[in-house]
């Protein structure tokens, strides 16, 4: 009886142990780091979250504005986990969106091939003389460009957070760019793009700075000066060798991507 026993709990450990070995949820990102994806995720129902939320009746009637943003986390399903507040405004505004807002369902994010897990930033503002939030307002807010000619098109650059410039074609750094002074994450790779502007200096939020398989030969001294830059994607590009031993002397823990052993992939 008591070998039978040993035997039915050591299955169950065993059983436990596999579905263990076979969970293929990945760990969740940080919501203020950016993520390198091949694919956004993008809302499928904002529209009808937004119509859901309408303008609350408390706060229209005490004619309360605002705008609440949220930083909202997605599963590699598309499904909604959960969201932290970058503004919250009245908690009356707040409320009527958190109570909306886990129905969110969208296309998710895709990296290496695979969906992950991503966040992604959701404003919406309320105003009196537009009456319930429209799905247009976000436009006015938006932090995140898909593109760069998009972003450049923007009427306040200041807002501006992440840009993706994949395969844009651009044979020129964008100038506009550097009037996005909060700008955190900019992605170039896979352009013509021959030389970086020293003045991308002034971009002193930038954290993330891709350049893959451009025409680049060098990099200017001030980039590296920028006091918050963690990373400079720099793989397939016209740098010589000189120019590459004197970038990994002074810049290495900068330069990626990286192999295994920790050397640059040039």
């Amino acid at each position: 009886m008591k070998v039978n026993i040993l035997a039915i709990f050591l299955l169950l450990l065993l059983c436990g142990c596999d579905s263990l070995s076979t969970d293929q949820s990945g760990p969740e990102p940080d919501p203020f780091k950016p993520q390198l994806l091949e694919k956004e995720p993008w809302p499928d129902n904002l529209d009808e979250i937004r119509q859901s939320i309408g303008y609350p009746a408390m706060a229209k009637e005490a004619e309360i504005e605002g705008t609440v943003e949220l930083r909202i986390l997605i599963d590699e399903e598309g499904n909604y986990v959960r969201h932290v507040a970058l503004k919250e405004g009245h908690p009356a505004l707040l409320k009527a969106v958190a109570r909306e807002i886990p129905r969110l369902q969208c296309d998710p994010a895709i990296q290496a091939g695979k969906p992950v897990k991503c966040w992604i930033t959701i404003p919406f503002r309320f105003s009196l003389d537009q009456g319930d939030p429209e799905p247009e307002v976000e436009d006015s807010l938006k932090t995140v460009f898909q593109n760069v000619k998009e972003a450049c098109e923007h009427p306040y650059p200041n807002k501006i957070l992440e840009i993706h410039g994949h395969r844009e074609g651009l044979k020129s750094f964008p100038m506009p760019i550097l009037k996005m002074v909060n700008l955190t994450y900019l992605e170039l790779s896979n352009n013509e793009i021959v030389s970086i502007p020293t003045n991308i200096k002034d971009l002193k939020e930038l954290t993330y700075l891709g350049l893959s398989n451009c025409q680049l030969s060098h990099l200017p001294d001030e980039l590296w000066k920028l006091p918050k830059l963690e990373k400079v994607m720099v793989d397939g590009n016209r740098f010589l060798k000189g120019t590459r031993d004197s970038l990994e002397r002074f810049h290495l823990a900068k330069l990626f991507p990286k192999d295994d052993n920790g050397k640059v992939q040039w």
